[in-house]
C-alpha cells in the first residue's frame, strides 16, 4: 500500500525494537503482577475513589486497578470473588453524553459465564450476563479488547473470533455488527473505535470500516465501506488502536521481530516508532 516502509528501514530499527519490547513488557508485567496494591481499596465499598485522580486502568491477580502516571498511587477498584477480572477500558471523555463519563468497563469471568460490568471506581454494575448460548466475549488465547462508542452508550468487542458485537450499557441488549462465521479460519480480534471508523485485526491485516451514530445513539455500521488498511501478505499486524482524535492508528507488526507502527490515516503513510 502507499507509504509502506522499506525492508532497509525495518532492519535499522530491529535493535531498538528489541530493547523497547523488553522495556514495555517489563512495565506491563510490573503493573499487572505487582502486589500488594498501594492506596485504599475501592472494590465497591464506598471508599470514595475518584477516577479523575488516576491515569491508567489495568487487571492483575484477578482484580481491576487504577494507578497514577508514576504508579505512586495504585488502587483496587473491583475484586473478583472466585473468578477473574480482565480487559478494563475507560469510557470516552471527549464531549461524552451525560451519565457515561468516568466509567470503566471490564469482564468478570466466572467459569460457566462471563459478566460485562462497569464501575465508577466504587460501585460496579452488571451490564450483561453472558452464557455459552450468547455471543461470549473471547474465543482467542489473547486478551479481549473492549472499546466504547464515542458517546459511551455501547461497548464493542470480538466474540469467539468471528463476531463483532455491540452491547448497550443501559439495557444490556446486544447487536451483532459483523459476522465472519461463514469465513473459514476466523481470527478476528482487537476491535477499536474512532469517532467515525471501526478497525479490527483479521487474518494478519488491519481492516477498517465507517459507521455513524443513529438517532437512538447506537452504532450504525456500513459493511460496504470495509477496507484492508495494511494488506501485507508477508507480515502480520495486530492490536490496532486509534489516537483520540481518530487521525492516527497504531498497531503491532511481526516481521522478524515485533515492531510498533503508526499510520497517518489522511496521508496513508506509516512510521515505525519502535
Amino acid at each position: 500500500m502507499p507509504g509502506t516502509l522499506t525492508q532497509q528501514k525495518t532492519r535499522r530499527r530491529r535493535a531498538t525494537l528489541a530493547i523497547a519490547t523488553f522495556t514495555l513488557t517489563a512495565l506491563v508485567c510490573g503493573l499487572t503482577h505487582h502486589a500488594p496494591a498501594k492506596g485504599k481499596p475501592g472494590g465497591g465499598d464506598g471508599e470514595g475513589v475518584n477516577l479523575d485522580d488516576f491515569t491508567f486502568a489495568f487487571d492483575g491477580s484477578g482484580s481491576i486497578y487504577v494507578t497514577t502516571m508514576d504508579d505512586g498511587n495504585r488502587v483496587k477498584i473491583a475484586s473478583a470473588k472466585g473468578g477473574n477480572m480482565e480487559s478494563p477500558s475507560w469510557s470516552p471523555d471527549l464531549n461524552p453524553d451525560p451519565g457515561y463519563q468516568g466509567l470503566i468497563a471490564y469482564l468478570n469471568y466466572q467459569g460457566d459465564h462471563v459478566d460485562l460490568e462497569v464501575t465508577d471506581g466504587n460501585d460496579s454494575q452488571l451490564v450483561r450476563y453472558f452464557t455459552a448460548a450468547d455471543p461470549y466475549p473471547g474465543g482467542l488465547e489473547s486478551d479481549v479488547t473492549l472499546s466504547w462508542s464515542p458517546n459511551g452508550q455501547e461497548i464493542v468487542f470480538v466474540s469467539d473470533a468471528n463476531l463483532i458485537v455491540a452491547v448497550e450499557v443501559v439495557t444490556g441488549s446486544h447487536r451483532i455488527l459483523l459476522d465472519f462465521s461463514d469465513d473459514l479460519g476466523p481470527d478476528t480480534q482487537d476491535v477499536t473505535l474512532s469517532p467515525s471508523l471501526m478497525a479490527y485485526s483479521r487474518r494478519g491485516d488491519i481492516w477498517a470500516a465507517g459507521y455513524h451514530i443513529n438517532e437512538a445513539g447506537l452504532i450504525e455500521f456500513n459493511a460496504a465501506s470495509i477496507v484492508n488498511l495494511t494488506n501485507t501478505p508477508v507480515y502480520r499486524e495486530s492490536q490496532c488502536s486509534y489516537s483520540r482524535d481518530g487521525t492516527y492508528m497504531s498497531y503491532n507488526r511481526l516481521v522478524d521481530l515485533w515492531e510498533i507502527v503508526v499510520l497517518d490515516l489522511f496521508a496513508m503513510e506509516e512510521m515505525v516508532v519502535v
